[in-house]
């Protein structure tokens, strides 16, 4: 090698090592910053034997990032379905106030009996009748804050549409530069770091594939093959619901004008946020909605007041219990949605109402004076027959309606409380289900940084190693500078 030449392979490695020094700083300033990737400067060997510098990469393993993003997906729709069943929990889950269905339904039933030993004291009829306007009053309230609970899902898929589109539309833009930058050779690794922020923040709402194509294009889809970006972004659209009521479906969301969520859906998402809540508004709690309505319709009827003529020819007629269908009684064994929010104490019992105790003993709750529904007929002070036949109604065996997913034949009791098994199940199944997807998502989203991180003692082992090339370098053009010193000494 001429002198000339060994003077310009070591200009030009000066040059590729002051370039490899400022990637290396770039990385170690990412050091604490997780969704930077190392960055890789690519030497190549110019034809007098120096080192020119090629393309600037980034460390990247495509399998454990979409094994992180997949696993980011699983983990908030759990989590999503997991926050709703705890706040549905805390309407129920109070054994010190007994403030569950079947809790008030016991101390009703308590409250009765203690009544029927006792029919002539108006302060035993107070009691039952308070007990009976607390058990209403808190299905009034738990169906009030279930569909909360929905509204608030609801409220809260309108954001995650909107977030979408936010997101693809500064996706569209960054794509752009990237584009660009690829075919000018610049460096873009900071760039497709950034795309990758928006890819991980995708997999929060939904379940995601991507591939990526000539100039660092990409195209993304959701996990059952909608698209969501191809040169273009896809609108993601929602229309968010002014109201919710047990009897109003919420609407569903759609990519592209695909519908993705629903069972009407030809391409359903099944993770991510979105997901977690569109189960959370139409499946859980109108699950528990629907048999807060049952338990509703199960008192309506267990109350309900018959003909006691000799010859029966009048609808039975709500007693103790009313509804805004009264004062006849709901159809049986079908499930009348929302009944919870609006089941009621009949108003003639209600506090300050005349002859409340008489009536709820005697009967004609609905239809004060009306003979046909007078259970004590002779009037007796001590009369407890019909007191212990309310007590038997709320033990007896009725048919409840299966849409409401538990059993079909049981006691109002039995049915209240296994209620409240369906959703600590369900609350249950969805924390094992959170805790393994959170689980999964921390390995995989350490293996990811691991294998594409910036490791802060690997940088500065790397940078030691660069600043000895860079003193070989200096070393060997002084050695050049001397032997041209010594040529031109002797040439003279």
């Amino acid at each position: 090698m001429s002198l000339s030449s060994a003077l310009d392979a070591s200009r030009s490695a000066l040059s590729a090592f002051g370039q490899q020094t400022g990637v290396l700083s770039r990385n170690i300033n990412n050091a604490s910053n997780p969704d930077a990737t190392r960055k890789i400067v690519n030497l190549v060997t110019s034809p007098n034997g120096g080192s020119t510098v090629g393309r600037t990469t980034r460390a990247v393993d495509v399998s454990l990032f979409n094994a992180s993003l997949s696993s980011t997906s699983q983990f908030q729709e759990s989590s999503t379905v997991l926050d709703a069943l705890d706040r549905l929990d805390t309407l129920i889950n109070d054994p010190e106030l007994g403030r569950s269905p079947a809790a008030l339904i016991g101390t009703l039933r308590d409250s009765l009996a203690t009544f029927a030993s006792q029919p002539d004291n108006t302060v035993l009829a107070s009691s039952a009748i308070s007990s009976a306007l607390s058990l209403s009053g808190a299905l009034n309230s738990m169906s009030s804050q279930v569909q909360s609970i929905r509204m608030d899902a609801d409220a809260s898929l309108a954001e995650s549409a909107a977030l979408m589109n936010t997101n693809l539309a500064d996706l569209h833009e960054l794509t752009s530069q990237i584009i660009n930058g690829t075919k000018l050779g610049t460096d873009v690794t900071d760039l497709l770091d950034q795309r990758d922020v928006i890819l991980k923040q995708f997999s929060q709402e939904m379940g995601i594939s991507w591939s990526i194509k000539k100039d660092n294009d990409i195209n993304i889809y959701t996990e059952s093959g909608v698209t969501l970006y191809d040169r273009v972004p896809r609108e993601v659209s929602f229309q968010q619901s002014t109201l919710l009521t047990a009897s109003t479906p919420g609407q569903q969301l759609y990519v592209d004008g695909v519908q993705i969520t629903g069972p009407g859906s030809p391409m359903p998402i099944t993770t991510g946020k979105i997901a977690g809540l569109i189960e959370v508004r139409d499946e859980v709690t109108q699950g528990f909605q629907s048999q807060l309505d049952e338990i509703a319709r199960g008192l309506i009827e267990a109350f309900a007041e018959s003909d006691q003529s000799a010859v029966p020819t009048l609808a039975a007629q709500a007693g103790l219990f009313t509804w805004p269908g009264g004062p006849g009684v709901p159809a049986p064994a079908t499930l009348s949605a929302g009944l919870a929010s609006s089941i009621s104490v009949n108003t003639t019992l209600q506090t300050g109402a005349v002859d409340a105790a008489r009536l709820l003993r005697d009967g004609s709750i609905s239809d004060p004076g009306n003979p046909a529904f007078e259970y004590n007929t002779n009037g007796y002070a001590g009369f407890s027959d019909r007191l212990d036949q309310m007590v038997e109604g709320i033990e007896g065996a009725r048919t409840f309606d299966v849409a409401a997913g538990l059993d079909g034949s049981s006691d109002l009791l039995s049915f209240a409380a296994d209620s409240a098994s369906w959703l600590g199940g369900l609350r249950a199944d969805a924390s094992r289900d959170a805790e393994f997807h959170n689980i999964t998502a921390i390995r995989a989203n350490e293996a990811l940084s691991n294998a594409t991180g910036v490791n802060l003692d690997e940088e500065i082992a790397q940078m030691l190693q660069i600043e000895r090339s860079y003193q070989a370098s200096t070393k060997l053009i002084s050695v050049v500078d001397e032997l041209l010193g010594f040529l031109i000494t002797s040439i003279r």
